[in-house]
């Protein structure tokens, strides 16, 4: 497997360009890459609804395959901070400096 900067993608145009070619043959570590993004967005798109018990949970069923996916664990302090949990919001945060 080769190795990509996944930051530098947009999961959603990625995941639309490589799925229109069926000849492709994806690496499994690519696709879980493309799985967790899509479940990183949804996580956001819950702290956006104010539904923060559920985009924790989102976050926390990402970080258990992806324990080091820095985008996760900083949208987990800032989960942790508009409760007003500051302890663990600089905790988490500090994880990922």
């Amino acid at each position: 497997d080769s190795l990509i900067d996944c930051n530098f993608f947009s999961a959603k145009a990625l995941k639309v360009s490589l799925y229109s070619c069926a000849s492709i043959s994806l690496s499994a570590s690519f696709i879980l890459f493309l799985e967790i993004n899509q479940q990183f967005e949804a996580a956001i798109g819950l702290v956006e609804k104010d539904l923060l018990d559920q985009a924790e949970e989102a976050c926390n069923r990402i970080l258990e395959t992806s324990p080091r996916h820095d985008q996760t664990i900083n949208l987990l302090g800032g989960i942790h901070h508009k409760r007003g949990d500051f302890t663990e919001a600089i905790q988490l945060w500090k994880k990922v400096l």
